[in-house]
């Protein structure tokens, strides 16, 4: 459905850059396997979060438009803002070959 979206405003896709990486290597490995260790914490302490706040609905007679649909365009609206902000200062020459780098490393 998104892909086909850009196609009905005529947008262009954004060419592929670089070669796809079928190979991978320690470095590779190692990101991977610290973002599957990173995972189970952030559920988890999510998860505790939503229990424990107070403002959080749990009773599905008291879901309703305004408290389910209404904040989700809002939660993806100011992700992307801040996801947006912190990509950005990823690119900081000083920083950005020891964190970032690797991310830009297949198909940038």
């Amino acid at each position: 459905f998104v892909k086909r979206s850009g196609y009905w405003f005529r947008a262009n896709l954004i060419p592929v850059r670089g070669k796809h990486l079928d190979v991978l290597s320690s470095t590779d490995n190692i990101f991977i396997g610290m973002n599957k260790a990173a995972t189970a914490p952030f559920v988890y302490f999510f998860a505790r979060y939503m229990f424990y706040e107070p403002n959080s609905v749990w009773d599905l007679k008291r879901i309703n438009m305004w408290n389910t649909l209404l904040p989700i365009p809002v939660i993806f609206v100011l992700y992307d803002f801040f996801y947006t902000l912190l990509h950005w200062a990823l690119h900081v020459k000083a920083i950005y070959g020891y964190i970032h780098k690797h991310h830009h490393h297949q198909k940038a």
